[in-house]
């Protein structure tokens, strides 16, 4: 009989830890922080990165963004940030777990910026706090910058967290992992 501990983790265990992974990371929205300094773009792509399918990491995605808004509290923009998170995540599955790191770094830098754009668009049309008009439009961009920058560091600090454990998680269904052997 061989010893546990020379032996490789089950796929069982690997999908475990990869669940709890999420789940604290998406927790971790609801600690305190400084605003849009949090983990959401960075899990949305790891979500893409490491689930075997873009739609499953997004319904992953989607979930544990409910789960967290039910706490936090729900607002009309919801839909326009799921649908920005949905698209981090099918920028997400562009990438592999063991991609380069600046292959990473790049996506996280277009999926945090096409969350700006998109997220802020949503504010501007539909919360009722700008004037409908160019200026308006611009007022609200402008408004928006200082809180662009906590995006990216969040986007930075969570994503070399989450892909730096991610690579170390044997995963055989995920793209990029390397299978392991039982």
């Amino acid at each position: 009989m061989s010893d546990i501990r020379n032996r490789a983790p089950s796929s069982y265990w690997a999908w475990g830890m990869l669940g709890g992974l999420l789940l604290v990371t998406a927790a971790a929205r609801l600690l305190p922080h400084p605003p849009n300094l949090t983990p959401v773009i960075a899990l949305a792509l790891f979500c893409g990165a490491a689930l075997p399918n873009r739609l499953l990491a997004m319904a992953a995605m989607i979930g544990l963004m409910i789960l967290t808004d039910a706490v936090l509290g729900l607002h009309s923009g919801m839909p326009v940030v799921y649908a920005a998170l949905a698209m981090a995540c099918w920028l997400g599955g562009g990438v592999r777990l063991n991609s380069p790191a600046q292959t990473i770094a790049g996506r996280g830098l277009l999926a945090a910026s096409l969350f700006f754009v998109i997220s802020n668009l949503g504010v501007w049309a539909f919360s009722g706090m700008y004037a409908q008009t160019g200026a308006g439009l611009v007022q609200c961009f402008t408004l928006a910058i200082p809180f662009f920058g906590n995006t990216l560091l969040g986007t930075a600090i969570y994503g070399a967290l989450l892909f730096g454990i991610g690579r170390q998680l044997p995963l055989p269904a995920a793209r990029g992992a390397t299978p392991v052997a039982a």
